[in-house]
């Protein structure tokens, strides 16, 4: 996971299980995983004031989980 995250982000850092990406200086990428019965869920959550950096992050990742064969569910906050 870390190494598809550097292809999208300038700066990555591992905590426990989970990373804090840097997309740019006004946003960032958390991943979050989670594992409830036997089943293994992938949380992401940007933080962005710059809305044409949220699509093009948005744009990449979707890209990169569908390369890989993830399905990608999009919920707002």
């Amino acid at each position: 996971m870390k190494q598809s995250l550097e292809a999208v982000c300038d700066k990555v850092v591992k905590l426990g299980s989970s990373f804090l990406c840097s997309y740019s200086t006004t946003t960032l990428l958390e991943v979050l995983f989670f594992i409830e019965l036997q089943r293994y869920e992938v949380n992401i959550i940007i933080q962005s004031v710059n809305p044409q950096d949220l699509v093009n992050l948005l744009d990449r990742l979707s890209s990169l989980l569908k390369e890989k064969g993830y399905p990608l569910v999009l919920r707002m906050a």
